[in-house]
């Protein structure tokens, strides 16, 4: 059984790790430490965004928040086609796309605190009130894109009237529906994290058994070429970069922030046809994308892009762009 097929706990690393603590025998490595930059590693300067695309000049402005492993470049193609009619910007998170990573946090620090993502937040809401813009409709890929859109929609009412979510994963939860009947609670996830999780797993990972148990090229796109791209680009931040982002991930629970936005969130989902071998667990990419909502739909318009993957842009423009306008013409009525 792989890693992606059980996803038991991290989703990245899965089979290793269970949400009630069982380990499975996958390569440590004692001697790393993948929980802290290497010595030599140039952190960045400040907690701003090391990249901010700007273009167009619409009444209303849609902003967007890549997911974990990638920039500001993978919304080129999408922005191409709104143009005409929307303000847009995308940005780049700190060690993404070829930039430095933030300082780590203080040791100990709990990846409850969401230090990495709130900094996102804060950087976003600077960059709002810099550009003085209101009427906005924040778009969050994937995973940590959709937490930081989130965030950034409920911390800015005044400024922020929607937000769409890509592929947006809530929060995890297993892939098989028995397991999920013994879920822990966030408090009780975030301890696991902090005290399992992070530092008897993630911390000693070796290249070998990253790389081999990573998601699948297939997972981003229905085409091979455009895929194996997309995979590469997820391949390069560092592994400390990588592993920060995703425990804050693990470490929350993104569905009260939509619960508590005082508009619908439109969530537009992929419909991963022949995406993966299904495992006896179940399917994990369904379990990020569609499990992760499940009790949490009341605000939540739904939507399945047919013939899509995690990057269902890419996959599917004409119905994604459709279904962006639509929601756009809504709230900036």
């Amino acid at each position: 059984m792989t890693i992606r097929q059980s996803l038991v706990v991290t989703g990245l690393l899965a089979a290793a790790v269970s949400a009630f603590g069982q380990v499975r025998t996958m390569d440590l490595d004692s001697t790393r430490n993948n929980l802290q930059h290497p010595i030599d590693y140039v952190v960045a300067t400040t907690n701003e965004l090391p990249e901010i695309v700007d273009r167009g000049n619409g009444s209303a402005t849609l902003l967007f928040v890549p997911g974990l492993g990638f920039s500001a470049d993978e919304f080129s193609d999408l922005t191409d086609s709104l143009l005409k009619d929307y303000h847009c910007l995308a940005v780049t998170l700190p060690g993404m796309g070829g930039h430095p990573a933030l300082e780590m946090p203080p040791e100990g620090t709990s990846y409850g605190k969401q230090t990495w993502t709130h900094a996102a937040v804060t950087a976003l809401q600077s960059l709002l009130r810099k550009k003085t813009l209101t009427n906005v409709i924040v778009v969050g890929h994937w995973m940590t894109g959709t937490q930081v859109a989130l965030n950034l929609a409920l911390k800015e009412p005044e400024l922020v009237s929607g937000a769409i979510l890509l592929a947006g994963t809530a929060r995890w939860v297993p892939a098989d529906p028995e397991a999920r009947k013994r879920e822990m609670p966030l408090p009780g996830m975030i301890a696991y994290v902090d005290y399992q999780m992070a530092p008897s797993w993630f911390k000693m990972v070796t290249d070998r058994t990253w790389h081999e148990n990573n998601f699948l090229p297939g997972d981003y796109a229905v085409n091979d070429v455009v895929a194996f791209q997309l995979w590469y680009e997820a391949s390069l931040p560092t592994r400390a970069t990588w592993v920060r982002y995703l425990c804050e991930f693990f470490a929350q629970d993104a569905t009260p922030l939509v619960d508590s936005l005082p508009y619908p969130v439109l969530a537009l989902q992929p419909s991963l046809e022949g995406c993966y071998q299904p495992a006896p667990e179940g399917d994990y990419l369904d379990a990020y994308t569609r499990a992760a909502w499940d009790g949490h739909t009341d605000n939540l318009q739904l939507q399945t892009i047919p013939d899509s993957r995690l990057f269902i842009w890419k996959d599917n423009p004409e119905a994604t762009l459709t279904a962006i306008r639509e929601y756009a013409r809504n709230r900036t009525q």
